[in-house]
């Protein structure tokens, strides 16, 4: 399936180079908390001059959880059904993982614990080690509240 230059493959949105160059790398996109679900839409402007300037660029979407080994599990899941393929069009090139905000913890997981998912770098963008009570203002006024009542209801 096709957007303009998107293609989604098995729940990743690929933009590949110019046919006329070669990928300098393939950079694996995770974008911020909450706007990792689209990252072909609210990321679409960055990805697409990367993807422009010779990068291969494979944004994978995310659901918000805070469960990060399961959302990192399924990002690999994703990502997996597409490399290979793409490793056979394109030849051996390099990994890069690149994240936004929650996406930078994103990858430095999968990079920490998933050794089986090789990356040559990540890059990592307004990467944020705090607990979600100090990164987060009010969290623990507004948001916490709001799952309380939801498990009592």
């Amino acid at each position: 399936h096709t957007q303009g230059r998107w293609e989604e493959l098995h729940g990743n949105y690929i933009l590949r180079p110019p046919p006329s160059q070669p990928p300098r790398a393939l950079l694996h996109f995770l974008g911020g908390a909450l706007v990792g679900a689209s990252p072909q839409l609210t990321y679409r402007y960055l990805l697409e001059r990367l993807s422009s300037n010779g990068y291969l660029i494979v944004a994978t979407p995310y659901q918000l959880s805070f469960d990060h080994l399961t959302t990192c599990d399924e990002i690999i899941d994703k990502f997996e059904k597409v490399a290979p393929m793409l490793a056979r069009e394109y030849g051996a090139v390099p990994v890069v993982g690149v994240g936004h905000s929650c996406g930078s913890l994103l990858h430095v997981l999968i990079t920490s614990l998933f050794p089986d998912t090789p990356r040559a770098a990540n890059a990592l963008l307004s990467y944020n080690n705090r607990g979600v009570g100090e990164a987060v203002p009010f969290f623990e006024e507004l948001i916490v509240p709001l799952f309380s009542d939801k498990e009592r209801n």
